[in-house]
């Protein structure tokens, strides 16, 4: 039996998934992690409640909720596709939203390493060893 066309077809879904997910994810991390930045506890506390409900939960469960469990408690139908792809982004966007907060904290601070080293080699205190270990990069 030739299996190859059920290879392809899988691939090009896995693909699919792939593409549309890290996509949506992306802006849906762009926007959480930008507004999180605010400092309106309106704006942030469902934010942060939503990133870390999804970055502390298995992936698996969170699947099996909004598949099965959510059409139940709602009344609602979600085709399978739909809800892979809403969980799948919901997911990656947690995390996109960390690593962009993050980054954006680390500029606004100045926290880049060229700065530490520039700072350390001008300072007068750049003959101890931690110094120069940092300099010496």
């Amino acid at each position: 039996m030739s299996y190859r066309g059920l290879i392809l077809t899988g691939l090009g879904v896995t693909i699919a998934y792939t593409i549309g997910t890290i996509l949506l994810g992306l802006v849906l991390g762009l926007v959480t992690g930008l507004l999180l930045l605010s400092k309106n506890v309106l704006i942030t506390a469902p934010l942060v409640a939503y990133v870390e409900v999804f970055r502390c939960t298995p992936l698996l469960v969170q699947i099996v909720w909004l598949n099965y469990a959510l059409p139940v408690v709602l009344g609602i139908g979600i085709p399978a596709n739909v809800a892979a792809t809403l969980v799948l982004s919901l997911y990656a966007g947690a995390f996109y939203a960390e690593i962009i907060r993050g980054g954006v904290n680390s500029i606004e601070r100045g926290s880049g390493t060229r700065r530490v080293q520039l700072a350390c080699s001008e300072s007068k205190s750049c003959a101890m060893s931690s110094c120069r270990r940092r300099s010496s990069g």
